[in-house]
């Protein structure tokens, strides 16, 4: 018996030395602590991240404890691996069950922010001394900053989200300042845009177009593989001489995509046409690229200047935070005058201070810069001149835009203005990468100007003309009653369409007065381009445009493609004998092109001279025809005289 208490008396000195070590190793291991937290953004190539081995590069040595300069040498790091800054993280606690961390990585709703920051180049540093348990490690796209050179954002990542454990240990025990290595690569979209020939359309170079010709685009837009896009929107804008259809259809990989993937509004004379939330997740996240075409028309209208090219600017606006933006919007001057007047905001639409900006002036017709004397360099806007500028010496008749340079960290958002002379634009704050705007095919129309002379050059008015083309048909306009319909229908569109706008201002429901403000744009739309007069070709003279020569003797007549064509004079001015047919050509620089000035006393030689003759023998009708009747009488009364008399002088002779 004394044997048995001995032993559990021993037993009982044991178990307690046992259970005061365990208990002084936790003591131990509590005070033991990972105090920072340091995260590094690793940069490569696609290639490279698709190669990257986490299994190797922790066989070559890596153990959470090496700075960024141990890391580059451990076996398996790429040697053109870089740091970048600008990417924003956060470290989140968990808050769902116990035990199904792993489980839940990628649920949003059991995890908590407790630590946030953005990288600098040599990463973001989070203070952990306080935290113990698991953490997880995101990346937040939407708050990162980074935009790498020529517009590129951040695709593919490996080893994010992450689960880590406060304190982190190695075999070597705790680290106390930790370093961790999520890895990107990166690349950008790419956007063209040409006529769809695929439609049967031929690209009409310099050949020129007929008012009246429906012009098809197609917009291809290429999205890498691996994106985590947070924005994607076209925006088209059109100059006068063309109007917009609105008949956009969009396909993705080949396919239709439905409108449940994506918003489509109205703009200035085009549309925006936006991704929403179940779009982009079509596009992102993919293991190949996307490919998203956009297809739609313009018409070319009765405003299309000859000889001037009629431009359809689509500009694709991308990046992994939400943005705005859109493609600037063409005006024409009120007075030869011009003014811009520019605003700030931040990602909520409060008015922040703004940064000095420069724009160039364009030709929105042509795209070509217009030099302003004294700002040959750009039109610079600050705070100094309250963000506004005026252009002066304009031409009235030209459509103009202002294009801002990119300024990192702010989207420009080109306002609608309604109102000749005045162009708006607002500033948000966000982080996205300049907008890709390609290059836009072109389409022109074309015509010729003509005087009616004398043989002396003198101005004749009242000769009146019909054209006909080389198929020998004549040009036309729609008829007056028919034309009278489409303006009034328009009118009326516009009206309904600016109630929608007021009444859109008040609603409770912003989704379904959106509806019918887009409903009410595109029929005043379709009115509006109906009312814009086009060319028909008609069988019969009496159906066709006449052009008649005004007290300077000028005619002319615009809207034609470039070809032959043929002036056939219906009426010849008084005194004067009618024409035959006049042939003429139309084609690049023929607006401009003659051998006499259209204006009396600008030397230009910019118009081509129809000469009539005078009449020097008496036609039918007025005094000219009683005088060669009575000179016709007289001379038959001579003759009648003269052969009766032979006859009688004849017959004596028999």
């Amino acid at each position: 018996m004394k044997s048995i208490n001995k032993f559990l008396t021993i037993l009982a000195a044991l178990l307690l030395t046992v259970s005061s070590l365990f208990s002084a190793a936790t003591v131990f291991a509590a005070e033991q602590k990972t105090k920072t937290l340091t995260v590094h953004k690793l940069l490569m190539t696609d290639q490279e991240l698709d190669a990257w081995n986490s299994d190797a590069i922790t066989t070559a040595g890596y153990d959470g404890s090496q700075n960024f300069e141990q890391f580059k040498q451990l076996q398996g790091v790429p040697q053109g691996v870089t740091e970048i800054s600008g990417v924003a993280f956060e470290l989140q606690s968990y808050t769902g069950p116990q035990g199904k961390e792993q489980e839940n990585l990628t649920n949003d709703a059991v995890w908590t922010a407790v630590n946030k920051g953005v990288t600098t180049e040599t990463g973001v540093k989070f203070d952990t001394e306080v935290l113990q348990g698991t953490y997880r490690l995101v990346e937040v796209r939407k708050e990162s900053t980074y935009v790498g050179p020529n517009g590129k954002v951040l695709t593919g990542m490996k080893a994010v989200p992450a689960l880590i454990i406060l304190p982190l240990v190695n075999q070597n025990g705790v680290v106390e300042n930790a370093h961790v290595y999520p890895k990107n690569s990166e690349d950008k979209p790419t956007a063209t845009k040409t006529f769809d020939t695929a439609a049967g359309f031929v690209d009409p170079g310099e050949k020129g177009l007929a008012i009246g010709t429906k012009v098809p685009y197609i917009v291809t837009t290429t999205i890498p593989k691996n994106s985590t896009l947070a924005t994607a929107f076209w925006s088209d804008e059109m100059t006068e001489g063309l109007d917009y259809n609105g008949d956009v259809v969009v396909n993705y990989n080949g396919q239709p995509l439905d409108n449940s993937h994506y918003t489509l509004k109205a703009g200035h004379n085009g549309f925006i046409l936006k991704l929403n939330e179940k779009g982009l997740e079509a596009i992102n996240g993919k293991d190949a690229e996307a490919t998203i075409t956009l297809k739609y028309t313009a018409t070319l209208n009765a405003l299309a200047v000859a000889d001037v090219p009629k431009a359809n600017d689509v500009t694709f606006h991308y990046g992994n935070n939400p943005g705005h933006g859109n493609t600037p919007k063409p005006n024409k001057p009120k007075n030869g005058e011009l003014t811009i007047t520019k605003t700030w905001a931040d990602a909520k639409d409060a008015p922040i201070a703004g940064v000095e900006v420069t724009f160039d002036l364009v030709n929105a017709q042509t795209g070509e810069v217009v030099k302003v004397p004294g700002h040959e360099t750009g039109i610079v806007l600050n705070q100094t001149n309250n963000w506004t500028f005026t252009a002066t010496g304009l031409d009235n008749n030209t459509e103009y835009k202002f294009v801002e340079r990119t300024i990192k960290g702010y989207s420009a958002d080109y306002q609608t203005i309604t109102e000749t002379g005045k162009i708006a634009v607002k500033n948000w704050k966000d982080e996205n990468p300049e907008p890709i705007n390609p290059e836009e095919p072109r389409v022109k129309t074309y015509g010729k100007k003509f005087v009616k002379v004398d043989q002396k050059d003198e101005r004749l008015k009242e000769a009146q003309f019909v054209v006909k083309n080389e198929q020998g048909k004549y040009l036309a306009l729609k008829s007056a009653a028919q034309q009278a319909v489409n303006e009034k229908a328009a009118a009326e569109a516009k009206q309904a369409l600016d109630a929608a706008i007021a009444a859109y201002t008040n609603a409770a429901d912003k989704n379904a007065a959106q509806a019918v403000v887009d409903a009410a744009q595109k029929t005043y739309n379709d009115n509006y381009r109906a009312a814009r007069f086009g060319y028909v070709e008609v069988e019969r003279k009496e159906d066709a445009l006449v052009l008649t020569s005004n007290t300077d003797g000028q005619f002319q007549i615009s809207g034609l493609a470039a070809g032959s064509y043929t002036l056939e004079e219906t009426k010849a001015p008084e005194g004067f004998a009618k024409l035959g047919d006049v042939k003429f050509e139309v084609g690049a620089g023929s607006w401009n092109q003659g051998d006499f000035n259209y204006l009396k006393d600008v030397q230009k030689n910019d118009a081509t001279k129809v000469v009539n003759k005078k009449i020097t023998i008496p036609q039918t009708g007025g005094i000219g025809t009683i005088i060669f009747a009575v000179a016709g009488a007289v001379i038959m009364g001579i003759a009648v005289y003269a052969y009766v008399k032979n006859n009688k002088d004849e017959d004596q002779l028999a």
